[in-house]
């Protein structure tokens, strides 16, 4: 039985029947998310075809389908990374995204460990930093996440000297013991 025909859709949600049974639910998501990369990569093949041939105009575009023009960059240069030839079929598009920031020689070899390990996004990303770092690359400058982290590892090379360093240290492994929350200096720290 095809699940997609006792179901109805509409633009914004999915209504399942209460009796639908669980291989149907089972292949309704594999067909779902199987639809979802290959939309997600024809998105990014349209976004990289927008950026080559209408330049001035990509902004415009993005506004005009109501997505965000640095989503849509991203897009179009992950598929200028992966042609179609070297797309993982059975990974998201979004370790891709990941494999992508990746040094060009690295990104084909971490997409095989990424399909052997059946790697997530949070997976991806975890392993490409780990990645830039050995290989001496740079973090993102536009990525968040990284910029808060290049923030402390340069407060970290600011610090006086080993001192500095030597007194710190015990707060970041409490911190870290705890939870990773906030140092409280008000705390007896046995060094």
């Amino acid at each position: 039985m095809n699940a997609l025909a006792t179901i109805e859709q509409d633009a914004t949600g999915l209504s399942l029947p209460d009796t639908l049974p669980f291989e149907d639910w089972c292949d309704l998501g594999r067909t779902l998310l199987t639809n979802q990369r290959r939309a997600d990569w024809m998105v990014a093949d349209w976004a990289k075809h927008g950026r080559e041939h209408f330049q001035s105009q990509f902004g415009f575009m993005a506004e005009q389908v109501g997505m965000d023009t640095k989503r849509l960059v991203k897009m179009a240069k992950v598929a200028e990374a992966f042609p179609e030839s070297q797309r993982a079929a059975n990974l998201s598009f979004e370790v891709h995204c990941e494999v992508a920031r990746a040094e060009p020689e690295q990104r084909l070899l971490l997409l095989v460990e990424a399909q052997r390990g059946k790697w997530s996004q949070n997976k991806a990303h975890e392993r490409v930093e780990e990645t830039r770092l050995s290989t001496g690359a740079r973090l993102d400058d536009d990525d968040h996440e990284h910029s808060e982290i290049m923030e402390v590892i340069r407060a970290w090379n600011r610090l006086s000297g080993p001192d500095a360093r030597e007194y710190l240290w015990p707060y970041l492994q409490h911190a870290s013991r705890n939870g990773f929350g906030p140092i409280n200096t008000g705390v007896t720290i046995d060094a």
